[in-house]
């Protein structure tokens, strides 16, 4: 959610939702206890009351420092380049979304 959030600075839940493939029951526990740790805001969305809109704050924004040192990490202890890295992050996706077809139609 974190990475959304440090792309987008705000989103609402059913964007996070659609991004990350989760549903509300799943991302709502997850945005409580983010804005409990104080990473994220949420507010009501202003011309519609039915959406949540979810803000990364400050403090949500100074832990990229650390995500981006655990990349290093991966790529290091893996022997995987950012590149090769990405290749395979297509891939899951690519068969995470192909799952979903399958469930679907199912």
């Amino acid at each position: 959610m974190l990475l959304v959030l440090w792309e987008r600075d705000t989103a609402t839940l059913r964007d996070l939702g659609e991004v990350l493939h989760l549903d509300s029951a799943t991302l709502s526990p997850m945005v409580k206890r983010l804005e409990a740790a104080g990473l994220v805001t949420r507010r009501r969305g202003a011309h519609d009351e039915r959406l949540l809109d979810v803000t990364i704050t400050d403090a949500g924004r100074r832990l990229r420092d650390g995500a981006s040192a655990a990349q290093r990490s991966v790529e290091q202890l893996t022997g995987l380049d950012p590149a090769e890295l990405a290749a395979l992050r297509d891939q899951l996706n690519e068969l995470t979304a192909r799952t979903r077809r399958l469930d679907l139609a199912g």
